[in-house]
């Protein structure tokens, strides 16, 4: 009996030390998160189910707060891993994606990559044109290694939410949980929490199916790399969301050496308060890009906010075939509009509505110019496969065979 006490000992012991040494090695790591050192025990235990991850989705029991689970994968998209922070349905979703998460073209920069990655004293980690970039340049196309139900930023307080996030860095595959924090990294030392860092560059995805009127399966995906383009209301790129979850990100105006490649989060289109409200809300801090603050000019805010109004106003009367009255004029007057405010990365629905309203008038070279311009811009936003695309190019083939042939000039039948 004594000699099995001792050996009960030695192993308590053992088992004592372990935690201990494992502990010391992640302290650190969990005071630069901004998480208390009350989380280190709970760390370990995320270590060591993270070390025990089983081939396919892993739902580790205890790792939910109210609707929202974490469940995880590591072997999809090439094994770049992903977890997802959401409803079981959600998670039966992406694992019927399998197959496009895989494609052999996701999770790469464009090669060559004319771009640079600076330490900003601001910014931290930010990226520039290393030369002159043309229009349509690939920049990267990457999955997400988050996906995170909208609604669990609302739904659930922000110590629950640490817990959550916590738990699915660890389940990552090492290799992209150390991607992550490598862009985590703040200008001088330390790190921001994931809840920062997730929320700071949020990408939205509706899960939903087109038929279904619910939204309830908006999320936000995360994508590490995305995280060093500058977040601005007039971006210099535009991106879009495949069906298979990657963001492709592609050059939407000619860069100049030196200049920083920007993104917009947000819909562009939104009035200033709008965008203020959904930055303060969502990222956390109101946006101090060049559209919304204009260097302290009140006067050219004022008149970006007159523009957004006019173009609105405009392209009701332009998208509607029944408009009497419209001219050469009001169309020339609305593609302008886009230019000064600086929209390049949501061209397409400029030009393709300027392609039609030529064409409802007859004038055929104007109509080509603009569907032509229009499909380039589409497949710098929306990709080369779009069905929009697909009904440019109809149009393009045979303008005057096109239903919108000279259409306000003959009446509208419909």
């Amino acid at each position: 009996m004594a000699s099995l006490c001792s050996m009960v000992l030695v192993c308590v012991s053992l088992v004592i030390a372990l935690t201990a040494s494992v502990t010391a090695k992640i302290e650190p790591a969990i005071r630069n998160d901004g998480i208390g050192l009350d989380k280190v025990q709970y760390a370990v235990n995320q270590s060591v189910l993270a070390g025990t991850h089983p081939i396919g989705w892993y739902s580790p029991k205890g790792l939910c707060s109210g609707h929202y689970c974490v469940h995880s994968n590591r072997q999809v998209a090439s094994r770049r891993g992903i977890v997802v922070i959401s409803m079981s349905k959600v998670r039966e979703k992406i694992d019927s994606m399998k197959a496009l998460l895989d494609k052999p073209s996701n999770n790469q920069d464009a090669s060559p990559f004319p771009f640079d990655t600076i330490e900003d004293a601001d910014n931290g980690l930010t990226l520039l044109a290393a030369k002159k970039v043309r229009r349509g340049t690939p920049l990267m196309n990457w999955t997400p290694v988050f996906l995170i139900h909208k609604d669990f930023f609302d739904d659930e307080p922000e110590a629950e939410q640490d817990r959550l996030l916590e738990a699915a860095l660890q389940l990552l595959p090492d290799e992209t949980r150390q991607k992550v924090n490598s862009y985590r990294q703040r200008p001088g030392g330390g790190m921001q929490s994931l809840r920062e860092f997730v929320r700071s560059h949020p990408f939205e995805i509706n899960l939903s199916s087109p038929f279904d009127k619910e939204q309830s399966e908006k999320h936000f995906a995360t994508y590490p790399e995305a995280s060093i383009l500058t977040h601005d209301c007039r971006p210099n790129t535009a991106y879009f969301i495949g069906p298979e979850l990657a963001a492709q990100f592609t050059v939407a105006r000619k860069l100049e050496p030196g200049e920083t490649v920007t993104v917009s989060v947000f819909d562009s289109m939104l009035p200033r308060a709008v965008r203020q409200e959904l930055s303060h809300r969502v990222r956390g801090t109101n946006c101090s890009c060049s559209a919304c603050i204009a260097g302290g000019n009140l006067m050219g805010v004022t008149k970006a906010e007159e523009r957004l109004r006019e173009i609105k106003s405009l392209e009701e009367l332009l998208k509607d075939p029944r408009t009497s009255g419209v001219t050469v004029k009001m169309v020339d007057r609305y593609l302008s509009l886009y230019e000064q405010e600086r929209l390049q990365s949501r061209m397409m629905e400029a030009y393709w509505t300027a392609a039609i309203n030529y064409n409802n008038l007859g004038y055929e070279k104007r109509a080509l110019k603009y569907v032509h311009l229009a499909i380039q811009a589409g497949i710098i936003e929306m990709g080369i496969e779009s069905n929009d695309i697909v009904a440019m190019r109809i149009m393009a083939a045979d303008p005057k065979g096109h239903y919108s042939w000279q259409q306000r000039l003959n009446g509208f039948n419909g």
